[in-house]
């Protein structure tokens, strides 16, 4: 019996993947599976969510979505609306971050001005904490304007795409 079982292990031998195989093919699978998920986020309908949930299919097309036009301007102004509040409170939270930034300097200007000019370390310390500052605020102000000019730009984007839209063409 023992005879068999060892000649059966023999003809069925299974090879173990050594722990370096199995971590190299698994990054060989991440590295392929974000490609496919490029795909899947290329396919978002950024109008989807503003569409009636209940359209009326046409008698000679099966399968599309038919929108009369208060139901397609509803639609579009939907979009926009939303992309707007959208940039709108992002450039709230940007603007927000640098009036803060900006209170904190003026306060720890105002308490250096108070105290007295003889602590050399001190003095130091201010320095450094008012160039930090200063770049951090001058980071804030560029990031602010990149969002103008971006916010700009996406907003017409959108409005050409809007009208673009095969499902808003009886607009």
């Amino acid at each position: 019996k023992i005879l068999e079982t060892r000649e059966k292990d023999e003809r069925e031998l299974a090879l173990a993947k050594s722990l370096r195989d199995q971590l190299r093919d698994r990054k060989a699978l991440d590295a392929v599976r974000p490609k496919e998920d490029e795909g899947a986020s290329n396919k978002y309908d950024y109008l989807t969510p503003y569409l009636p949930k209940d359209p009326r299919p046409p008698a000679d097309r099966v399968g599309e979505r038919v929108l009369t036009k208060q139901e397609a301007q509803a639609a579009k102004d939907a979009c926009l609306r939303a992309l707007k509040e959208r940039l709108i409170d992002r450039a709230h939270i940007i603007e927000t971050r640098l009036e803060e930034e900006q209170a904190a300097l003026t306060r720890r200007q105002l308490g250096y001005q108070r105290q007295d000019k003889d602590k050399t370390t001190d003095d130091e310390d201010y320095e450094k904490y008012v160039q930090e500052a200063q770049f951090r605020i001058q980071i804030l102000k560029e990031r602010r304007d990149r969002h103008e000019r971006l916010a700009r730009d996406r907003f017409k984007e959108t409005i050409e795409r809007l009208q673009n839209d095969p499902r808003l063409s009886v607009l």
